[in-house]
């Protein structure tokens, strides 16, 4: 369909406000869908590129930077990979920053609501899982009680891995977010190597783990802990 000049600025402006998924009430993983699914019906409608709409949108614009403080320098290997998932899950890129002053900052940036979204998942879901893991090891035994919480925080955070994963292939998530994906992962990507241009890969303390007591009891607390609330 063409459009006037000024029907197709209206148009990409309609296509960035889906792209942060603006919402009065907060957003959810279904109004993510449906805002996934109707940018790419307009821009299969008005024959709309993806290069268009990332040359019409200013990063600054929808690029958002959010974090949480975590007390630990070194963060255990759990805390990264809830962090990654969590990031993956919103299309956030995921930065771990340390100082010694004041321990570990997990950062999200993303698109405005989505980083917002994020950062709010992992902070309650990081507190929950950790407040968990110290008191099933209350009761001592011949195992070192960090290595006890790390094994029981780490099946808790795999079993939600794979609840996210389930949550992805039911609601067609892939499906619905991949044009949009590729025009989110070129525009924050871009924003990250602005923000630090230094920046390393890091990843959380290698600390071992094993299929423990502690970890199997992790794994069927995280079947039962709440995700978010626009989760099921």
């Amino acid at each position: 369909m063409t459009l006037s000049e000024e029907d197709r600025k209206m148009v990409l402006t309609k296509l960035e406000k889906l792209m942060s998924h603006t919402s009065d009430g907060g957003v959810n993983i279904n109004e993510i869908a449906v805002a996934n699914k109707k940018m790419k019906e307009l821009m299969d409608k008005y024959g709309i590129s993806l290069s268009e709409i990332k040359n019409s949108v200013a990063p600054e614009k929808l690029v958002f930077e959010t974090s949480f403080q975590v007390t630990a320098f070194r963060p255990r290997l759990w805390v990264g990979y809830l962090q990654s998932n969590i990031g993956d899950f919103y299309e956030c890129k995921c930065i771990m920053s340390r100082k010694r002053s004041t321990g570990c900052v997990c950062c999200f940036i993303g698109f405005d609501l989505d980083a917002n979204i994020a950062k709010n998942m992992f902070e309650k879901l990081y507190t929950q899982i950790h407040q968990a893991g110290l008191k099933a090891t209350e009761i001592p035994n011949e195992i070192r009680r960090q290595t006890r919480v790390n094994d029981f925080c780490m099946g808790c955070v795999t079993t939600i891995m794979s609840r996210l994963d389930e949550i992805k292939a039911e609601k067609e998530f892939q499906q619905t977010r991949e044009a949009l994906v590729v025009v989110k992962k070129e525009v924050i990507d871009k924003t990250v190597k602005d923000l630090y241009p230094n920046l390393r890969e890091s990843s959380g303390s290698q600390a071992t783990f094993g299929h423990s007591d502690d970890y199997y009891s992790g794994r069927e607390y995280g079947k039962s802990i709440e995700i978010h609330k626009g989760i099921k």
